[in-house]
Parts: structure tokens; sequence; C-alpha cells
């Protein structure tokens, strides 16, 4: 509950009541009458891109192929104009720029960059404790995802490089297993580029991306506030350290 109350002071919402919102909607809900055929065309062919992702391991498209496939559906029941999706230059902008910090996380990986990095971090954090080793591979892992623009990115490129290092080093794997797992999700909230619907959300233009990253830095502490300290303790009583 704390963390709603926490944005909320952070980046006070313009309208708090929502009801006027609601009555709006069930308004337009009563005026919208049958299905058209471009409704009807969208929901079959997304219910058919979903069933197509789901059973890749059958047929082998990728997840690309997909999408493309279903844009060209789109585009030939005429559901969007052509020109309609050209103009929608936000949706191109996320994509370019989208792709670009993709292609940068992909070459860390590729290069060597992320084993070359925990080989170094192995060598820094052999004169430490094991407690202190496990906290900041786990803040180095929470804050790196300023590096990444997707959480699968960023899990496949570090967590199993975290992981190597703790088992060099010859520690117990369940604490940093969790905090790996936890702080997964959680550090998505540092930036404007993290997760797929966060650069939907961003891309209406409600919130400026100074302000995200400000505010993603501040709820980054409280979550790591909250996980560190609180939940440290209930480890504690697990018997996990």
């Amino acid at each position: 509950t704390g963390l709603p109350l926490l944005i909320k002071y952070l980046s006070p919402p313009n309208i708090e009541s929502i009801e006027p919102v609601r009555i709006r909607i069930k308004k337009e809900l009563q005026t919208l009458g049958s299905w058209t055929r471009a409704e009807i065309a969208t929901g079959i062919i997304m219910v058919l891109m979903l069933l197509l992702w789901l059973s890749k391991s059958f047929h082998g498209f990728g997840t690309t192929t997909v999408a493309l496939g279903g844009l060209i559906l789109i585009l030939f029941f005429k559901v969007v104009s052509w020109e309609n999706m050209v103009k929608n230059h936000k949706a191109w902008d996320t994509l370019i720029w989208l792709g670009g910090l993709l292609t940068i996380a992909t070459s860390l990986k590729e290069s060597g960059f992320i084993f070359w990095f925990s080989g170094i971090l192995e060598n820094r954090l052999l004169d430490f404790s094991p407690t202190l080793i496990t906290l900041s591979l786990a803040l180095i892992y929470f804050y790196s995802m300023y590096l990444f623009s997707m959480l699968t990115a960023h899990i496949v490129a570090l967590s199993g490089a975290m992981f190597l290092i703790v088992h060099n080093l010859g520690f117990e794997p369940i604490i940093i297993i969790c905090l790996i797992a936890y702080f997964s999700n959680l550090s998505g909230c540092l930036t404007n580029y993290s997760t797929g619907p966060i650069i939907i959300y961003f891309g209406n233009g409600y919130v400026t991306p100074s302000a995200w990253f400000k505010i993603g830095f501040i709820v980054s502490i409280y979550h790591i506030s909250i996980w560190l300290g609180i939940g440290s303790i209930w480890w504690k009583f697990l018997g996990w350290w």
C-alpha cells in the first residue's frame, strides 16, 4: 500500500476521481452499437496471433514473423490504412530507438563484455564478506537495468553471471537467487524503456524522461529498502542466512 502513496506524493495526479470518466465510458459504450467489420477483423487477427505465439514450438514461426504477418493482415483487411500507419510517428519513434537499445544489449552479451565484467567483479569482491558480496551483486544487478531495454534481455544477460560469481566464491546461492528473481521485475521502475507496457505509457507524453528517471530512482530506493530491510528479517526467520 505504500507505493501508490509514494507515487501520488512524487507525481500528484491532475484528476483523483474517476467517476466522471466512468460515466462517460458507459455512455460511449451505449452509443457504440454492434461490432464493425474492422473491429471483427481486428479481434480475429489478434486471436490468431496469440495462438501462433503460443504454438511456436509446433510451427517454428518467430514472434517477429507473426507480428509482421498480423500487420500485413491489418493492412489487407483495411482495418488501418497505410497512410494512417505511416503517420503514427510515436510507433515508429519507439521502434527505432528501442531497436537500438536491444542491439546494444545483445552486443554486450555477444562481445563477451558481460563475462569480462563478471570476472572483474569476482576479483574485486574476493576480500569482502559473503553478505556484503551478495548485497553488492544484487545492487549492481538492479541498477544495471539502465543499460537494457527489456526485462528478459536483462535477465538473460546478467543473471547467469551473478550466479556464476557466487558459485565460484563458494557461497550459499539461495539469497542471491531470490534477490535476482525479485529485482528482475522491480528494476523495471528505473527507466522509460525497461518494458513494453512502460514504453507504451511513456509514448503518450504525460511524463517527461527526466521526471521518469527521477521518480524511478526514488521508487528503486523504496523497493530496495523493503526487500533488503523487511525482507532480510523474514529470510533470517526462514533460515536462509
